[in-house]
């Protein structure tokens, strides 16, 4: 077995060292790895944007009592993410927003999901056919409804997916998880949060309602034309050197 000896001054130095690191756009941090392509002028400037909560799920009025409905379409919308109002973004969004609609569920409530796959029949910039399963990740599932990769949903088609809610309280998120394209589909914006709520939650001292805010982190590359650049280095990680909060650069 090898010890290692740290000095309580070692650690100072590697938490200041950390602490420096994060208040620098990645690409100074990571120099080896892809940046945008994007002149320095025209990256977004830090800690200028406002702090964005993504919108809340709407229940579909009128439906069945035994369990709450929610419709979410997944869609290509053209997105100002960065400064320049002249440079906008293709993203896949649930709803037209990125990160998709928070859904808040009960305990022992069921909740059904339609997912309706309204994106293009190709890619806009890799031309690959965006079909989508959506996986709640962390959820108790059944089979039918966990979003296994090849239970894909084409452009044009729709899903209903049945969540039990049988869990106690914690934060879950879904995402797409379609065969051969989950990355790809997840980095251009499909993804958001679930809150499932219980009653032992209700009684702790925590911050809750407008306090109880989603944070959703993604590091993004960008191309000269304002659109997400791909490039995972060959599965070893995909490093952006834009990083966003709840869709927003360093707000």
């Amino acid at each position: 077995m090898i010890e290692a000896h740290v000095s309580r001054r070692d650690v100072l130095k590697f938490s200041a060292l950390g602490a420096a690191a994060l208040t620098l756009p990645l690409e100074r941090v990571v120099r080896a790895k892809s940046v945008s392509r994007l002149a320095a002028s025209k990256l977004p400037k830090l800690y200028t944007r406002d702090f964005v909560v993504p919108k809340e799920g709407v229940k579909v009025q009128g439906a069945d009592t035994a369990a709450d409905y929610y419709i979410i379409k997944q869609e290509l919308v053209r997105a100002q993410i960065l400064d320049d109002p002249t440079l906008k973004t293709n993203v896949f969004a649930y709803n037209g927003q990125v990160p998709g609609p928070t859904i808040h569920a009960r305990q022992g409530r069921q909740v059904v999901v339609r997912h309706i796959n309204n994106l293009p029949a190709t890619h806009p910039t890799q031309g690959y056919v965006p079909w989508t399963s959506t996986h709640l990740h962390g959820s108790a599932s059944l089979p039918q409804f966990d979003g296994y990769a090849s239970d894909i949903t084409n452009p044009g088609e729709f899903k209903d997916y049945l969540y039990p809610n049988v869990q106690d309280s914690r934060t879950l998120w879904y995402h797409d998880h379609g065969v051969h394209h989950t990355a790809e589909n997840a980095y251009m914006g499909l993804a958001a949060q679930y809150h499932l709520h219980d009653d032992v939650e209700d009684r702790l001292p925590i911050p809750k309602g407008k306090y109880d805010c989603p944070l959703i982190l993604a590091d993004k590359m960008f191309g000269a034309d304002g659109n997400f650049m791909y490039d995972d280095a060959g599965h070893t990680g995909l490093w952006g050197d834009v990083n966003l909060v709840n869709g927003v650069p360093w707000p």
